[in-house]
C-alpha cells in the first residue's frame, strides 16, 4: 500500500493486509479498497481490530456495514471468546442482517 501524507497506516494480521486511516475524516480503507466508517472502527476497537476475514469478505462482497459486535466468554474462561459480528447487507427489497460468529 502506497503511503501518503495525512494517513496513518497499520498492519492487520487477521486480514493479512495493511489499512489506512485518514487523519482528518477517520475513515479507514483496507488494501483491497473496502471502506470502514468511523462508527465501524469504534466497534472494531473493542476487539483490537482483530477482524475475522469472513466478516471482511461479507462486508466487501455485499457492501455491508458492521452494526454490532458482541463479545462473550462461553465457558467462563478469558482464554477463549466468542465474537458475534452483525453485518447489515443492503437489499432492494428489505434490510438483511447476517451474524457471523467465530472463536478467538
Amino acid at each position: 500500500m502506497e503511503q501518503k501524507p495525512g494517513w496513518t497506516y497499520r498492519f492487520i494480521s487477521s486480514l493479512n493486509m495493511q489499512i489506512a486511516i485518514n487523519d482528518t475524516t477517520g475513515v479507514m480503507y483496507t488494501e483491497d479498497k473496502v471502506r470502514y466508517s468511523v462508527e465501524e472502527q469504534r466497534l472494531l476497537q473493542s476487539i483490537d481490530y482483530a477482524l475475522p476475514l469472513s466478516v471482511h469478505l461479507v462486508k466487501k462482497v455485499f457492501d455491508g456495514t458492521i452494526v454490532s459486535i458482541i463479545i462473550r466468554f462461553p465457558d467462563d474462561t478469558a482464554e477463549r471468546i466468542l465474537i458475534h459480528c452483525n453485518v447489515h447487507i443492503p437489499s432492494r427489497c428489505a434490510s438483511v442482517r447476517r451474524t457471523i460468529s467465530y472463536m478467538r
